[in-house]
């Protein structure tokens, strides 16, 4: 899968700009499990690799950022080699592991210092499981940085789908619980409470990153006919047509 239609909104003379895509190498069994609960773990990798795919291409476009991808566990350089080479060349995106800490928020923070201590100023993480995600809305993430500290991608469940800073705190993401509907709303508590300016929620659209197959139908219903998502409504279709009902208990 290659780039196209790359986007040169960011003047060459602006500071370096980071932008880390959080990810799990596609390993059946390994990734979307709440997603496969519904449709099956095959199905859920697939449409996995297809939301990864599209979120790699679409941060390709914003030739001005450094890429990363931030992979949660290390994976042979021979398999991760073949997947990338699948959505772009292999290079494009400098590998970096998440850290071990179970805790998502550390993980996230040591990213983005990793980029800022590359020479970034800004810097935007994102996550690989929203389908709307495009380059559009990171660039904008990337303008909002002008004028605020951080800024949040608002998620339809109540969480964050993205995150920008061109000013970290250590205590960014402290006490935050993870996956509740309440995620952002502390998350942007916690950035004032550290005296960073946040923008306001509504500075980035609304979208619906995939958990659950539930999830996956409203995201279908809501999609229409979106220019580059074919390849992912028809795998969607095609999981929600075998779609894994639970037996009632005795």
């Amino acid at each position: 899968m290659r780039a196209s239609g790359t986007l040169n909104a960011v003047d060459p003379s602006q500071p370096d700009l980071g932008l880390i895509v959080f990810a799990r190498y596609p390993k059946v069994g390994a990734v979307k499990t709440r997603l496969a609960a519904g449709v099956g773990a095959i199905e859920a990798t697939e449409l996995y690799k297809s939301f990864v795919s599209s979120t790699l291409r679409e941060c390709l476009r914003c030739s001005k950022a450094k890429a990363y991808l931030a992979l949660a566990a290390p994976t042979e350089d021979r398999l991760l080699h073949e997947w990338l080479s699948e959505n772009a060349p292999p290079t494009s995106f400098r590998i970096i592991q998440q850290s071990a800490s179970p805790d998502l928020g550390i993980r996230m923070l040591q990213a983005m210092q990793h980029a800022m201590q590359a020479g970034a100023a800004k810097v935007v993480l994102v996550g690989s499981d929203i389908p709307d995600l495009d380059a559009g809305i990171l660039m904008n993430a990337f303008r909002a940085l002008d004028r605020h500290e951080i800024v949040f991608g608002p998620a339809r469940d109540g969480g964050f789908y993205l995150v920008g800073a061109r000013q970290l705190h250590q205590h960014l993401f402290r006490g935050l619980t993870w996956s509740t509907p309440e995620v952002l709303r502390d998350a942007v508590r916690q950035a004032e409470q550290c005296g960073l300016h946040v923008a306001a929620k509504d500075t980035l659209p609304c979208l619906r990153d995939i958990d659950t197959s539930e999830d996956l139908q409203h995201w279908l219903h809501e999609a229409g006919n979106k220019s580059g998502q074919q390849q992912m409504r028809e795998l969607a279709q095609a999981a929600l047509s075998r779609r894994v009902i639970p037996k009632p208990a005795d």
